[in-house]
């Protein structure tokens, strides 16, 4: 179809002799897909003749080709599910720096199932408790410079009991 409207487009632009144009053009694109009809063809008969040959080989009659067929494409489809299903079930119970990306299950209370963006993070439970006891930790946004900084340190250094 496309080369029925590239043949009276280049005909319409060509001003003179367009409908000799027009026709030359069609039937040159006809030509071409016949022709490529014709390479279909020879590809599809190699190809039966090799299947031919295979089942032949196999000892198989057709109707047990077709049976083992439908059987392959049983268990590929069985084989790409269990993947997904793992894929899909990705945890994060030890956590995670720069996730690629997804879906994951995570729940205190049974599974849950999110979506993460790329490069999420996951604390896991033992850093939580590491850094907070258990509890939730905030960490404003503080922008602190030179003198002020010092400050800050000593004094979060002494409030969690450690010497400088």
């Amino acid at each position: 179809m496309s080369s029925a409207a590239d043949s009276v487009g280049d005909a319409l632009a060509g001003g003179k002799d367009v409908v000799p144009r027009l026709f030359d053009n069609l039937i040159k694109g006809i030509g071409g897909q016949i022709k490529e009809l014709g390479k279909y063809l020879v590809k599809m008969g190699l190809e039966m003749l090799v299947a031919k040959n295979a089942i032949k080989k196999l000892g198989l009659t057709p109707q047990g080709a077709i049976i083992a067929g439908i059987a392959l494409q049983v268990l590929g489809a069985f084989l790409t599910a269990a993947a997904n299903k793992k894929a899909n079930n990705v945890g994060f119970a030890s956590g995670v720096r720069s996730f690629g990306g997804g879906f994951a299950t995570v729940g205190e209370r049974g599974p849950e199932r999110i979506f993460l963006p790329q490069g999420s993070s996951v604390q896991p439970n033992n850093e939580i408790n590491a850094y907070g006891s258990g509890q939730m930790v905030f960490i404003p946004d503080v922008r602190l410079q030179g003198a002020d900084l010092v400050i800050a340190f000593n004094r979060a250094s002494q409030q969690m009991g450690r010497n400088n």
